[in-house]
């Protein structure tokens, strides 16, 4: 939920204003749903209910999806994921790190950082 009040309820603060998402989709989702009773409680925190559309009837996967939207990046930090959801992300046209798997993780990762950061010095030159 913290990047939802990123986008929508501190976006015009100048501490939060210029911040870049990365998230990080791992394979240790839940069974069943959450309840729909955090759009109530998000809506309390001003929220409009147009942002939370996709909070409602959630599961894992939906919570993975919502979260990518509010990202501007992604990571695929565990081996077996959803292929659709894979898809999706790749269909999304934000940066994206496929699994790079358990040796030399960290190399992958600072390269898609180094990139990722300065691809957005560069659309803001």
């Amino acid at each position: 939920m913290f990047l939802l009040f990123i986008r929508e309820l501190y976006s015009e603060d100048p501490l939060f204003e210029n911040t870049k998402v990365i998230y990080s989709v791992f394979d240790n989702g839940y069974e069943g749903m959450l309840s729909d009773s955090i759009v109530d409680k998000l809506l309390f925190e001003k929220l409009e209910s147009s942002d939370l559309t996709g909070l409602k009837n959630l599961d894992v996967e939906r919570l993975y999806r919502f979260a990518i939207s509010y990202s501007d990046a992604v990571i695929q930090a565990s081996q077996n994921m959803n292929k659709d959801l894979i898809n999706s992300i790749e269909n999304s046209g934000k940066p994206f790190l496929k699994y790079p798997g358990n040796e030399d993780y960290e190399k992958s990762y600072l390269k898609f950082y180094d990139d990722f950061i300065n691809e957005e010095e560069e659309i803001e030159a």
